[in-house]
């Protein structure tokens, strides 16, 4: 009996790729629904994923924003700014990352939600730093589809290019998450209240065990965030944002701690110079040489936070253009 083999080979690739879109349909419609679970989440990474929905779903119609790192987000109380300047705040300070993804966010706001009259940009000594790997990865996970995000975390070590096409592949790993959101409904509260987290702590021994290990930290700059602070501002410029860079209170032994620290500061005179905008310096100021207000070296706990944000609210009242 004579076999067809080409009828054999075309009814087994026929029946192959009938299985992977049946498997494809499936995966892009579990992916959608996980997704979509994620993103009601109000304390899952770390607050982030609420921040993210607000601003990929238009939800962001604030005459003031605030852009940065966790010093931004444990350090500006968005709630006093706005009790107090009568004007609608939100502080989009991303924790663990540097400019380069603060300006990711920037540029979704811009995309998605009505363009802000001000920008407070708080910056510290590893803003214009690049760090290697994408932490906090969890906080992308519903989002890994978007463009702009794929362009701008692609190049850390997080996500492998495929994770970024193939639905449901970033998820592996993630049973756990799954079963709290799919199968329990996982409910939970904010972490973050219109992006400010108050930290109820006292001071830990991270800098301690830091010098152990080391007299001093040399932070490496990356160009690329430098440049790419100039055109945030210059963007800033032409759509009529008015921008204020804040470098907020961090413990004085702290700031002995990084070697290079003049190098860092200079940077920022000579940007708020160029771009002749306010830059407000807290590094010599009281609160920097007070323990009490800090949880470690780099941020202020909530007693702290609210000191500076008062103090701050002085100075913007003093800025002419907040007073138009």
């Amino acid at each position: 009996m004579k076999i067809d083999y080409n009828f054999s080979t075309l009814f087994f690739v026929k029946k192959l790729i009938q299985f992977l879109l049946v498997l494809l349909v499936l995966s892009i419609a579990a992916d959608f629904i996980v997704s979509n679970r994620i993103k009601k989440s109000n304390s899952y990474a770390n607050g982030e994923i609420q921040i993210w929905k607000d601003i990929l779903s238009g939800n962001v119609n604030d005459n003031l924003l605030i852009y940065g790192s966790s010093r931004a987000m444990v350090h500006f109380n968005s709630k006093l700014i706005q009790e107090h300047l009568k004007t609608s705040t939100y502080n989009m300070g991303i924790d663990g990352h540097n400019f380069w993804l603060q300006y990711l966010r920037h540029k979704k706001i811009l995309k998605h939600n009505k363009i802000p009259k001000y920008i407070i940009l708080s910056v510290g000594d590893f803003t214009l730093a690049k760090r290697e790997d994408l932490y906090n990865s969890e906080q992308f996970l519903p989002f890994l589809c978007d463009f702009d995000i794929y362009k701008y975390t692609s190049d850390y070590k997080g996500y492998s290019k495929l994770d970024y096409v193939i639905p449901m592949l970033r998820y592996r790993g993630k049973l756990e998450v799954i079963y709290d959101f799919i199968i329990k409904e996982k409910k939970d509260v904010p972490y973050r209240i219109k992006g400010f987290r108050g930290m109820k702590r006292s001071w830990n021994n991270d800098l301690e065990n830091a010098r152990k290990d080391m007299e001093s930290i040399h932070i490496q700059l990356h160009p690329e965030s430098i440049a790419l602070m100039k055109q945030f501002l210059r963007e800033c410029q032409d759509l009529g944002i008015k921008t204020i860079m804040v470098y907020p209170p961090e413990f004085i032994k702290g700031q002995q701690f990084v070697s290079n620290r003049e190098e860092i500061i200079n940077i920022y005179n000579d940007i708020a110079k160029s771009f002749e905008i306010q830059f407000i310096d807290y590094s010599n100021d009281t609160m920097s040489y007070n323990k009490d207000l800090f949880y470690n070296s780099m941020h202020l706990n909530e007693k702290g936070a609210n000191a500076f944000t008062l103090n701050l609210i002085e100075k913007i009242k003093e800025i002419e253009f907040f007073n138009q």
